[in-house]
């Protein structure tokens, strides 16, 4: 083998020339980059435009269904509250009859004249052409009518306090339950019309 060597002589090797560097091949790759790289970042700003628009319609239909919870919630609340208004209403109004009928009674029984000036009152309301005009009050209440020139009728059934004037044509009950009854549905009409 070193007999072949010997009798050739040995050139190094060295790369041939291919023309130095080629600007078009470069341009070209250069513009290839750019448009893989547009079209990446095209990509990304449109899965992201995508993401934002899927976000944006699931947080609306969320929102959505929240507010139709919370405005049921506020309907239901509302009606709570209307429920237990009302009915605070009635329990008061009743409550303000009992107190003032427990107050007038007890005035009754410290001033007893006091049915005179409802008697009076209920007189007041008769037409002035009334007929054959009775009163009928407590036994315990009648001494007070001795001036009154109308016919005074003792009835038990009358409770102290109380007065029922009746004519050829009218009755005009000043019991101490009809007043109330009276006040009562008057505050109870008041109310609803609140």
């Amino acid at each position: 083998m070193s007999q072949i060597i010997k009798n050739k002589t040995l050139t190094k090797w060295q790369m041939p020339n291919i023309g130095g560097p080629d600007k078009e091949a470069e341009a070209k790759v250069e513009a290839q980059k750019k448009l893989l790289e547009k079209m990446m970042q095209d990509g990304f700003q449109k899965g992201y435009e995508a993401g934002v628009k899927e976000a944006l319609l699931k947080a609306q239909s969320e929102q959505s269904a929240r507010q139709i919870l919370f405005n049921a919630l506020g309907d239901n609340l509302q009606q709570a509250f209307a429920g237990w208004y009302s009915s605070l209403e009635s329990e008061l109004v009743e409550l303000s009859c009992l107190i003032a009928k427990k107050v007038i009674k007890s005035e009754l029984s410290l001033n007893p004249l006091q049915v005179v000036k409802i008697t009076q009152e209920a007189l007041a309301m008769l037409p002035r052409t009334a007929k054959d005009v009775h009163i009928k009050v407590n036994p315990l209440d009648a001494e007070f009518f001795k001036d009154f020139s109308f016919e005074i009728i003792s009835d038990n059934l009358v409770t102290q306090g109380s007065c029922i004037v009746e004519s050829e044509h009218s009755r005009i009950d000043a019991s101490l339950d009809k007043r109330f009854d009276s006040i009562r549905s008057q505050l109870t009409f008041s109310q609803a019309g609140c």
